[in-house]
C-alpha cells in the first residue's frame, strides 16, 4: 500500500475510534532538538498511556522539522562546529506507523512511551537564568569532555505568561506579556558516558555507536557561534585506535577498544535491531538494512 493509502486507512480507523469512545489513539514523535535549546520535556500535565504515547527517538537529529529528512549527510558541517547528525530516524518512524494501525484497528497496545523519567534516573532537570533562558549542567547531564566540542548547555526556558484578568474569557489585556511568570520545570535524558541519550528509542547507530552523536548543535565561531545550529545535532567520531584516542585526550572508548573485530561489530548491530524488532521499533526489512549497512563498513577492518 503507498504512503497515501496507509494514511487514509490510519484516519478511517482514528474515525471510528473517535466515535466509539471520543478517545483518539495518537503518538507524539518528539526529537533531541538542535540546541540544547529546544530539547526539553515540559512538566504540564500528565502523561495518559489510554490516549497517547511519547518516543523520543534518542540522538536524532531534527530530521523531518527542519532541513534533512533522514539524517545529515556524512561528514558534513556546513555552519556548524561538528558534523551533521546522520542518525535516520525513518526506520522507527515506519514501525509505529504499522504500531498505530493495530492500535487503532486491533487494539493491541503499544509499546511503552520511552521519555525520560525522574523516577527512572534519566532525567535531568534545567536551571532557569535571569535572561529567560535555562542551563543544563554539564556534570549533571553527563555530557564527556570531547577535544575540540564545546558545551553550552543551553535550553529554551517556557514561562507561564500573565495575559491579564481576562484571559480567561479569551480577552488579553497584557499584551505582549512581560517575561516575569514562573517558569515551567522542564529535564532532558541523561547522556551515557559517550554523550549519547539514555532514554528514547536507541536505534543501532545509538545502541552501538561509532561516534557521538546529538540532536543539538553549535555554530561554528565564523558563523555566529556559540549559537545554535539548528536542524544539524552532531555526529562526532570515536578514535580508531587506542594509541588516536590517548594522544588526542579523548575519554572516549576507542573503536579497538569496543569492539574486538569487525565481525563482533556487526553480531553487536544486529543484536541491537532484532531486540529493537522484538519490541515493535523495527521493522523486518530495516532490521536486515543496518545488519548489511554494518557489514559493509569499515569498523575494524
Amino acid at each position: 500500500m503507498n504512503d497515501a493509502g496507509f494514511l487514509l486507512q490510519l484516519s478511517a480507523h482514528r474515525d471510528i475510534a473517535r466515535a466509539q469512545d471520543d478517545r483518539p489513539e495518537a503518538f507524539e514523535r518528539l526529537r533531541p532538538d538542535d540546541d540544547v535549546g529546544d530539547r526539553r520535556f515540559v512538566l504540564d500535565g500528565h502523561e495518559d498511556d489510554s490516549i497517547g504515547r511519547a518516543r523520543p527517538l534518542a540522538n536524532g537529529d531534527e530530521a523531518g522539522d527542519g532541513d534533512t529528512l533522514a539524517g545529515a549527510a556524512p561528514f558534513s558541517s556546513g555552519i556548524c562546529q561538528q558534523y551533521g547528525n546522520t542518525t535516520n530516524p525513518n526506520p522507527a518512524l515506519r514501525a509505529l506507523f504499522v504500531v498505530l494501525e493495530e492500535w487503532v484497528g486491533q487494539h493491541r497496545a503499544p509499546p511503552p512511551s520511552q521519555v525520560p523519567r525522574v523516577e527512572d534516573g534519566n532525567a535531568v532537570f534545567s536551571v532557569p537564568q535571569a535572561d529567560g533562558l535555562g542551563v543544563v549542567p554539564q556534570k549533571a547531564l553527563g555530557w564527556p569532555d570531547i577535544p575540540g566540542v564545546t558545551y553550552t548547555g543551553v535550553i529554551t526556558a517556557r514561562h507561564l505568561f500573565d495575559w491579564g484578568p481576562q484571559f480567561d474569557q479569551g480577552i488579553l489585556t497584557n499584551y505582549p506579556p512581560a517575561f516575569s511568570g514562573p517558569v515551567y520545570p522542564s529535564f532532558v535524558s541523561k547522556v551515557d558516558s559517550d554523550g549519547n541519550e539514555i532514554a528514547g528509542v536507541r536505534l543501532p547507530p545509538v545502541a552501538v555507536p561509532i561516534a557521538t552523536t546529538s540532536g543539538w548543535a553549535l555554530r561554528a565561531p565564523a558563523f555566529g557561534g556559540p549559537d545554535g545550529c539548528e536542524s544539524s545535532g552532531q555526529w562526532i567520531p570515536f578514535a580508531a585506535t587506542r594509541a588516536a584516542r590517548l594522544a588526542a585526550g579523548d575519554p572516549r572508548p576507542s573503536l579497538e577498544e569496543r569492539y574486538g573485530s569487525h565481525d563482533d561489530y556487526v553480531e553487536r548491530v544486529t543484536r541491537a535491531a532484532r531486540e529493537l524488532e522484538e519490541r515493535r521499533l523495527l521493522l523486518p526489512d530495516d532490521v536486515q538494512a543496518y545488519i548489511d549497512a554494518a557489514a559493509a563498513s569499515s569498523v575494524r577492518r
